[in-house]
Formats: structure tokens, C-alpha cells, sequence
């Protein structure tokens, strides 16, 4: 699952409609190309909790690119999700997605569902969900919550390693780039160790109910958004983490996870939009070049 921030936020106009067709083509032809099976996108709503007139018309531009390619949808949707649910559901029932829908809630912006009430607002949705047919499998649920006794599906619950206290997984990544024997390593023992406080695989409960994310930031603005919308601050993230790495060097990471932990059902890669320019186009590298504005093939600040 490639996942990440997108269609819009009205205080922030992430993206224009201008830049929208060169956006998802970039985003869904890297992920059909990189052995993803699901791309995911965020309805961002501003502060009244309103969803935007024109929502409608570029998510469904969105699922028709992705199922054009072969991939499932995931939709997600942040922050103010308890003053806009059924706002949200009307508009997905009337999406055209012929495979059923991974959704999202954005747990951490802002901070106002905690772990002992995720299930109370999964059952909720779900409800509003099912009153409309959606076709949908899993709803997932995005922070760094240990997983609980009373989960069960369809909550989804996506772990952001990225989002620890002390920013320890992010450290271990910036460290050893292009390493992933090294990186895997030292993530595991962070992971594992018997002083550890992250939450770990053998803490998400049974494998469909708990899937980990991984943050491919990068300090920089040679990336998807970046390129597209240079204004922004921190266009890629602002951090070092996966994003500063080689593709190969980042999908054997992931491979490590998961012959490791095989069990694993869902692997999250967030966000999109921060997508390194090196990573675009693997069929097309010369595409690239149209969207990233002159980005170096190598990383400057590497």
C-alpha cells in the first residue's frame, strides 16, 4: 500500500487543478510499477469540517487512474472526522470502484481519537457504511496505538513506526542509508529488545489487525509534491528518513520485514507525495524529468 496526502485542503490547496493530472498519473504509475497492490489517497477537509464542492469529481478522476492500472484504492480521510462522517460516506458511495475500498482515519490530526475509542468510531462508520453498500474491505486506523483487547475487523490498525516520541526508528533509517542490512538490523533490536517501548509485530495482535507504515521523508524538495508545489514548507517532510534512500535499496528493507514477520498481511509506505524523484517512472526515468523541475538523478544532500 502506497499512501499519502493529496485532494485538499482549501487553507493549504495542496494541489491545483492544474497540476492534478501530472500528480496521480505520477503517483499511480510509480506505485504499479514498484509491486504495490493498493494507492491510497487523503481528502483533506478544513477547519468546519467541510468537504470540498469539487471532491467528488477528483476522487473519482483518482480510483479510475489507479483501477485503470490494476491497483486497488485506499481513501483517507483527516482531520475532523467525527463532525464530518456522514459527509464522507455520501461521498464515497458514490465513487465508481469496481474493488473494494481500504479506508482511513487520520488518528493523529487532530489528536482527538484515542486507542480505547477507535473501535467505537469503527463501528460507527462501518454503520454509516453499510447503510450505503459501500463496497469496502478494512478501515483503517492511522497513529502509533498498541493494539487492544477489544479490536476486531474491520479495524485496521496501521502503526507509524515514524511518528515514536523520540523519533528513534527515524534516527536508525537516516543512518544507514542505502544499508538495509544495518538498517534492519538495528530496527529489529529497537523493535525486539526487552527495553523497548515500540511496538512491535508480536504486539499488533493477529497479523489482519495490525500493519506497519514506513515514512519515506527526505530534507529536501526533490520529490512528487515538492516539484509540484515547491511554495510549501517542508515540501517532502522536512526529516531524513526512507526517503533519502536508493528504491532497490528501500524495497530490500521491506523484504527483510517481511520474510521476517510472514505473516504480514498489509504494509503501509507513507506518503505519496513525497515520493523521491528517483523513484518515479521505473518504466519511463526520462518522465521524470517533466515533473521534477531539474532534481539531480543523485541526492544533494547525500
Amino acid at each position: 500500500m502506497l499512501w499519502h496526502d493529496g485532494y485538499h485542503d482549501p487553507a493549504k490547496d495542496l494541489f491545483t487543478a492544474e497540476k492534478w493530472p501530472d500528480y496521480i498519473d505520477a503517483l499511480v504509475d510509480t506505485a504499479s510499477s514498484k509491486r504495490f497492490d493498493t494507492v491510497g489517497i487523503t481528502l483533506m477537509l478544513d477547519g468546519s469540517a467541510t468537504v470540498p464542492a469539487d471532491a467528488l469529481t477528483y476522487l473519482q478522476e483518482f480510483v479510475a487512474k489507479a483501477e485503470g492500472s490494476g491497483l486497488s484504492v485506499g481513501l483517507q480521510f483527516s482531520p475532523y472526522y467525527n463532525k464530518s462522517l456522514e459527509n464522507i460516506v455520501t461521498i464515497i458511495s458514490q465513487l465508481n470502484n469496481t474493488k473494494p475500498l481500504l479506508l482511513g482515519v487520520d488518528a493523529e490530526d487532530p489528536p482527538t481519537m484515542k486507542a480505547a475509542t477507535a473501535m467505537d468510531f469503527v463501528d460507527n462508520f462501518k454503520a454509516a457504511l453499510d447503510e450505503k453498500n459501500v463496497n469496502y474491505s478494512r478501515i483503517s486506523v492511522w497513529n502509533a496505538f498498541g493494539i487492544k483487547n477489544n479490536w476486531e475487523a474491520p479495524l485496521l490498525n496501521v502503526y507509524e513506526y515514524y511518528s515514536q516520541p523520540d523519533a528513534r526508528t527515524n534516527n536508525i533509517f537516516s543512518s544507514n542509508v542505502d544499508n538495509p542490512k544495518a538498517a534492519f538490523k538495528e530496527f529489529y533490536d529497537a523493535i525486539l529488545g526487552p527495553a523497548s517501548y515500540l511496538d512491535s509485530p508480536d504486539k499488533f495482535g493477529s497479523p489482519e489487525l495490525g500493519a506497519p507504515a514506513f515514512a519515506i521523508s527526505r530534507d529536501d524538495s526533490c520529490c512528487l509534491g515538492g516539484s509540484l508545489d515547491p511554495s510549501k514548507s517542508n515540501p517532502c517532510g522536512g526529516k531524513e528518513i526512507f526517503g533519502h534512500w536508493s528504491w532497490d535499496n528501500f524495497d530490500n528493507f521491506l523484504d527483510r520485514y517481511t520474510n521476517t514477520f510472514p505473516d504480514t498481511e498489509y504494509l503501509f509506505v507513507y506518503q505519496g507525495d513525497q515520493l523521491p524523484c528517483d523513484w518515479l517512472f521505473q518504466n519511463d526515468p526520462s518522465s521524470a524529468g517533466l515533473i521534477c523541475n531539474g532534481c539531480s538523478s543523485s541526492y544533494a544532500s547525500i
